[in-house]
């Protein structure tokens, strides 16, 4: 059996609680939205997309990172993939980073950083340069190797972007970058767009504003697994 590999951030990654003994303050949304929905969490899209295409699962996405994160998580695994698996790369927003922090440990980073190790002028400063072109031609050229990997490899291998900032970039008629179709269209969309307006809810949409978090709910990962789908078994 053949496995699907997802690669991303908190778009990807499943769901999952704050550690035991986590502060009452520090406890995530996540737990609240795992308890409204009487102790459950609904399936993401990696799994609905697996579960369609009757592949095994491996989901390396993790919350808050950005794309040396994912680029180092798939090279890490990537002689793992074999002849016939899935790939499908997430590409965070290009204003995260990440930095070695006190403890000698990767850490995420963001515009908001403002710790020991990255003082909030530093974080604005790198936030705001990555935003520069250069940077979203260095992680393209990334993806062009992983796609000339995935050919040799002979795996099936898809992109697609958590904003727009890439497509004014990239070729769209590509069918490698997920819902090519529909983001050509107006490329000042995401992925997410096709998703609301087929219906799909987010967190504090799904629970009434009872749980605060952007985040997606049930539905729109459902949807979101279903437009992956129906995008890849038509190319």
């Amino acid at each position: 059996m053949n496995t699907l590999y997802t690669f991303g951030c908190s778009y990807t990654a499943p769901y999952s609680k704050s550690p035991k003994n986590t502060p009452p303050s520090e406890i995530h949304f996540y737990d609240r939205y795992y308890n409204y929905r009487n102790q459950s969490f609904p399936a993401t899209w990696p799994e609905v997309l697996s579960s369609k295409l009757n592949l095994k699962l491996n989901n390396f996405g993790k919350q808050a990172e950005g794309v040396d994160y994912v680029f180092d998580s798939f090279c890490k695994i990537s002689d793992e993939i074999k002849k016939g698996d899935y790939v499908v790369y997430e590409v965070p927003y290009i204003e995260r980073f990440r930095l070695v922090d006190d403890q000698n440990e990767w850490v995420d980073v963001n515009s908001e950083t403002d710790t020991s190790y990255c003082p909030l002028n530093i974080s604005e400063f790198i936030a705001l340069q990555r935003t520069n072109d250069k940077y979203k031609e260095e992680v393209l050229n990334k993806l062009n190797f992983i796609k000339s990997y995935s050919e040799s490899k002979e795996f099936k291998f898809y992109i697609w972007f958590a904003d727009n900032h890439f497509h004014k970039l990239i070729d769209l008629n590509d069918s490698t970058y997920l819902l090519n179709k529909l983001l050509d269209e107006n490329e000042e969309h995401t992925v997410f767009n096709p998703v609301f307006e087929k219906g799909g809810l987010r967190i504090f949409e799904e629970t009434n504003n009872e749980v605060d978090d952007m985040h997606f709910g049930e539905s729109a990962h459902k949807v979101l697994g279903e437009l992956f789908y129906n995008h890849i078994i038509k190319n």
